[in-house]
């Protein structure tokens, strides 16, 4: 018999307390380099692990229906828990974290308030 009739335990034996959702793309999708605004207007991959920050802006048009839908909308508070090299992050919405690819993370513009 092929591998396909064998029950699925490693999924639900390997679930954490916490889970987070994961949005978006991978480095190799865009590749792009971000420079800081004039205004501190940045975007969210390259914000500093533990800053609190405010979304300003999206950057594009695709994924921001995702985005809204995900509840994250303009002026909405986040903290950034972790974060990659290639962009992608881990952020934290009030009580619930959630992972964005870089693609998506790159297109979300922030203004940090807070280290």
């Amino acid at each position: 018999m092929g591998s396909h009739n064998k029950p699925n335990k490693g999924k639900q034996g390997k679930r954490k307390a916490w889970s987070f959702s994961y949005w978006g793309g991978t480095p190799e999708e865009e590749e792009e380099n971000w420079l800081p605004s004039s205004n501190g207007v940045i975007p969210l991959a390259q914000a500093p692990v533990g800053s609190d920050v405010s979304i300003v802006s999206f950057w594009g048009k695709d994924g921001v229906n995702t985005l809204l839908g995900m509840g994250l909308n303009l002026g909405t508070q986040l903290q950034v828990i972790s974060s990659n090299p290639s962009g992608s992050v881990v952020v934290k919405k009030i009580n619930s974290q959630m992972g964005l690819g870089s693609g998506i993370a790159k297109k979300i513009m922030v203004i940090v308030d807070k280290l």
